[in-house]
């Protein structure tokens, strides 16, 4: 069949080819930091969140306009006589730094953005909703001409950008991956267990770039499951 058959205890151990199975984020570091001086590896880190820090501050200041475009269904006019597009470039300084501590508390600096999942996510969105609020409350305390919508429309935005900022780094590493993988010979993979566990697997097999495995199949004793997609995966069959 030219597979690598995995056993199901092996499967759900964790174990591949005699090796423990990565945790999410040592599965994409393998190759690349265990051969990496630690100084290049703080630059690189710090270059990074630097670029996050950079391209969340455009994206704050992009919701904000868009805010008001929807706000006003898009009439320029409107918006300049309003007096909220000056009001809010003038808070624009105190609205950088609280978005600054707020993700940085809620963990958006620090995560790795290439297995982003769920958590991630939420955490986006949590971070969203807050800055929005306390922009809101501290512009209305401070007097600043701020519109009724603006937490809704503001932070429904902000969490859009962001989330696409963040998850575009995942899609374009998986683009730039693809042909180099094509290139590599790669051993033929049946996972046994289309399951939690099997999904995991496979998501970390596909994550690291040290793995040599290319899964082409599940098979599972629930014969529900027979001919469903898990990850790109058909499950094939039953044992």
């Amino acid at each position: 069949m030219g597979c690598n058959f995995l056993d199901k205890d092996v499967q759900q151990s964790g174990i591949v080819s005699g090796e423990k199975k990565p945790t999410r984020s040592e599965a994409g570091r393998w190759g690349n930091e265990m051969d990496t001086p630690r100084s290049e590896r703080d630059l690189t880190k710090l270059s990074r969140v630097l670029c996050l820090m950079l391209g969340d501050t455009l994206l704050l200041a992009l919701s904000q306009f868009l805010m008001l475009l929807f706000r006003f269904e898009f009439n320029i006019p409107a918006i300049m006589e309003s007096g909220f597009l000056t009001s809010l470039m003038g808070f624009f300084p105190v609205s950088e730094v609280l978005m600054l501590v707020i993700f940085t508390l809620l963990g958006l600096y620090q995560s790795l953005w290439a297995y982003a999942g769920m958590e991630e996510g939420l955490h986006i969105v949590g971070a969203s909703l807050i800055l929005s609020g306390v922009q809101f409350v501290l512009m209305k305390v401070l007097s600043y001409p701020v519109p009724r919508s603006f937490p809704f429309l503001h932070s429904l935005l902000l969490m859009l950008l962001v989330g696409a900022f963040r998850y575009s780094y995942r899609v374009l590493r998986t683009l730039w991956r693809i042909p180099g993988r094509r290139r590599t010979t790669r051993m033929r993979t049946m996972v046994v267990g289309a399951g939690e566990a099997g999904s995991m697997l496979v998501r970390d097999l596909n994550n690291s770039e040290n793995s040599r495995n290319r899964v082409v199949c599940f098979i599972d004793d629930d014969k529900s499951k027979v001919g469903s997609v898990l990850r790109g995966v058909r499950v094939a069959g039953t044992r």
